[in-house]
């Protein structure tokens, strides 16, 4: 079970498909892997979410992305998630939770600034009603341009 059991219950109610190999990951590489995917799962239902204007999603994805790159802590993203709370799926709102709680120290560093570029480029392409119009466009919506490192 992965450092904060709360991450656990919640991978198995918001993935069925990767909660089970998660699960089979042994120790930091497994906190690290939850981790990770609770949080770009907790960004993605911001872009993806049905109700919220884009204009909502683009300011929720650049503060969780500023907030990343500065000193926070579990009640960081509170203020940021407040005006919308209602709206926002459970993963979302822990995402303070999923950023400190759960990953190992030695990797959060890489983990925060991977999450805080992916919730920027999210909203980029939230802002351009993700209009993709050549293949380039389409590599940098579709690919991770920062490369993360971890060794255990």
């Amino acid at each position: 079970m992965p450092a904060d059991a709360e991450a656990f219950w919640t991978l198995e109610a918001t993935s069925r498909t990767f909660v089970l190999p998660i699960m089979q990951l042994d120790g930091d590489l497994r906190d690290a892997i939850a981790a990770y995917y609770l949080s770009t799962r907790a960004i993605d239902q911001i872009e993806d979410h049905p109700t919220l204007k884009p204009g909502a999603k683009v300011e929720l994805l650049r503060a969780v992305g500023r907030t990343l790159q500065t000193r926070f802590d579990e009640t960081s993203f509170d203020p940021i998630f407040q005006a919308h709370h209602e709206h926002l799926e459970p993963v979302t709102v822990q995402l303070g939770r999923w950023m400190t709680r759960v990953p190992p120290t030695n990797i959060a560093p890489q983990l925060w600034d991977a999450v805080s570029a992916m919730a920027d480029r999210m909203a980029y392409w939230v802002e351009r009603d993700f209009h993709i119009s050549t293949e380039a466009d389409l590599d940098h919506y579709t690919y991770e341009l920062t490369p993360v490192s971890w060794s255990p």
